[in-house]
């Protein structure tokens, strides 16, 4: 139950103002090429079950105490990346890590697997990406002043479900909101269950 309560409550702070993507959104995205890293950070074994396409895995990345090689270079304003794990939460705590350590740039939370392979899209077994950028890309380009600043994942297709007129602002808060919401409630099932059932 304690560690129940403690991974509880990790994710909550994790989620705290991170900016959750659709699979949509995400698959979206993708497709435009508008991320310079895609970052996998379940373990090897959940890796090696199937993951998302042109994905970097860094195992276990919400467990670290420093950023692993593999994505240094990513830490510039400039730069747009996904974090998924295969429910959202390691990713939301991973990116809070992220954050902590200096990466400045666009982080989405792209959610996990479960909500990809429910929305209707595949996993591969490839070989791990290097991040287009990290330092071990050849060519990368740094972050300049002159950049534009990077935007959100391109619309969807007509043929998918299109969102609301609000802001991705909007929506993102209305996301942890009833994340957090549903979260408590399982917590008081699970509380009530235990201690009165």
């Amino acid at each position: 139950m304690i560690l129940y309560l403690l991974t509880l409550a990790i994710a909550l702070h994790a989620a705290r103002g991170q900016t959750i993507i659709s699979p949509e959104e995400f698959y979206n995205g993708i497709q435009s090429n508008a991320y310079d890293a895609i970052i996998d950070v379940r373990t090897l074994e959940e890796w090696n079950d199937g993951h998302i396409a042109n994905a970097t895995h860094v195992e276990s990345l919400q467990l670290q105490t420093s950023i692993p090689d593999d994505i240094l270079g990513c830490e510039g304003w400039c730069r747009t990346i996904v974090v998924y794990c295969r429910s959202g939460s390691r990713a939301g705590v991973a990116i809070e890590l992220m954050l902590e350590s200096g990466f400045n740039g666009t982080i989405y939370n792209g959610q996990g697997v479960s909500q990809w392979t429910a929305a209707g899209y595949g996993l591969v077994n490839t070989e791990s990406n290097a991040a287009l950028c990290s330092v071990e890309v050849e060519n990368v380009s740094s972050c300049s002043p002159l950049e534009a600043e990077p935007s959100a994942p391109s619309s969807m297709p007509s043929n998918q479900p299109v969102m609301s007129s609000s802001s991705s602002a909007e929506q993102s808060f209305s996301f942890n909101v009833m994340s957090i919401s549903m979260s408590f409630l399982s917590f008081e099932v699970f509380l009530g269950l235990h201690l009165w059932g």
